[in-house]
């Protein structure tokens, strides 16, 4: 080992922190007068953003020494050697020192442990004669939310300084665009934005002592969603099942998923918030159907709930609806005829006037597996004649079909009265 005392040059944008230090010695029986081996550090208080030399002290037994110097390594990095004065028996090592010829080491955030050892020709002695640690408080933040959805936006989000040489003067980016701020009674700075979907960073700045001292921390904008496989569906092949996707919804997360307004499953999501789950798709008419996925409250589970939806499309169906004649008379049962109906679902035939006051008499029948309707329906005896419509209707979807109401050739009757020919 060199004999050479080298130095280390600190990191600026570090906060150097020094406490009282631990002591690995042994105590040798034979000694006289008794000398425990021992290491120590100052200064022993908090430092923050400011160069400092640290001095080690201790005392050694020369039983434990090779050649009358120990070593001292920081971090793993050897810093040089030190001659222990044969009269007390102790040693002082300072760093960092402004040297030409030393050796640069960078501190890095959290414990760097601090060994003496002695200083021996050959390999790095196995026997600690002192160790102790240096922990270097780094400047950080926080972020709270840390995540949110595209659904709460925009949000205001409070940024916690730690560590940082002074309480005020910062400046404020998220992915590098400066950022309006407030300053909380706490000492949060609160900015409200709209990022958008995905990972940002947050960056708090402060100038200090010529330094740009800076932290950040991550921002996640969720943006969830679902997909429908298949998203269309011919209107004959109802039951069909359709695997509903989701993703980006909190992690571990109940989600109800309900199509056209009923509940047709349920799933949890997985740690990356996402789930996919095959429904049944059955009696749905032409049209497009909602398709919803929505978060659970559960107890400790997060204050605001995501949802997404996605549009199912009933296809390959002709909307037709026919009555046959489409002349009647009261009393008389007309035959309606239908396509593009939900195949094993109710449909309600009901007469409207054509500017849709209702009439009397209504009708409810089954659509087929092919989604048509064929059956007779009754024109009320009594009811009111002339234009009208045959309204049919299953859930959103509602056809109609002109008719006309003739009460037929009258003539005369006995005592003057007119009555309708039946």
């Amino acid at each position: 080992m060199s004999r050479l005392v080298t130095a280390a040059a600190a990191a600026a944008a570090v906060v150097l922190a020094a406490g009282a230090l631990a002591v690995d010695g042994t105590l040798l029986a034979d000694a006289s007068p008794a000398i425990t081996n021992s290491v120590s550090v100052t200064p022993n208080s908090d430092l923050k953003y400011t160069f400092s030399s640290f001095v080690l002290t201790g005392t050694v037994d020369p039983n434990d020494l090779g050649d009358g110097f120990v070593d001292v390594t920081f971090d793993n990095v050897d810093l040089g050697s030190t001659e222990v004065d044969g009269d007390t028996n102790t040693y002082q090592f300072s760093f960092p020192q402004d040297d030409s010829e030393g050796v640069s080491v960078t501190p890095s955030c959290g414990a760097n442990p601090i060994r003496v050892t002695p200083d021996e020709d050959g390999p790095p002695s196995d026997f600690v004669i002192g160790s102790a640690t240096i922990n270097l408080l780094c400047a950080s933040i926080s972020v709270n939310p840390a995540v949110v959805g595209n659904q709460q936006l925009p949000a205001t989000f409070a940024v916690t300084p730690q560590n940082f040489p002074a309480a005020g003067g910062f400046t404020l980016t998220v992915d590098g665009s400066p950022q309006a701020f407030t300053t909380a009674p706490g000492g949060d700075l609160d900015f409200t934005g709209s990022p958008s979907c995905g990972a940002h960073q947050v960056t708090l700045s402060q100038t200090f002592d010529e330094q740009v001292i800076s932290a950040t921390a991550p921002v996640t904008v969720l943006c969830p969603q679902i997909t429908l496989t298949p998203s269309s569906i011919p209107l004959a092949s109802q039951p069909v099942t359709v695997t509903v996707t989701g993703t980006q919804f909190h992690a571990n997360q109940p989600v109800s998923v309900s199509l056209g307004g009923t509940v047709v499953g349920t799933a949890v999501t997985d740690e990356t918030g996402s789930f996919s789950l095959p429904v049944s798709a059955t009696g749905l008419d032409c049209a497009a159907h909602q398709v919803t996925a929505a978060e659970q409250a559960t107890a400790g589970g997060p204050a605001f709930l995501f949802s997404a939806s996605a549009t199912l499309q009933v296809t390959g169906c002709t909307l037709t609806l026919a009555i046959d004649p489409t002349v009647l008379e009261p009393g008389q049962l007309t035959k309606v005829t239908g396509t593009g109906f939900a195949p094993g679902a109710p449909v309600t035939l009901a007469w409207q006037q054509p500017g849709g006051a209702p009439l009397l008499g209504t009708a409810t029948v089954t659509a087929g597996g092919d989604g048509g309707i064929s059956a007779f329906f009754l024109v009320m005896p009594g009811d009111l004649s002339g234009a009208r419509q045959l309204v049919a209707t299953q859930g959103g979807l509602k056809l109609t079909a002109d008719a006309l109401v003739d009460p037929g050739p009258m003539q005369p009757a006995h005592g003057g009265h007119l009555i309708y020919r039946q």
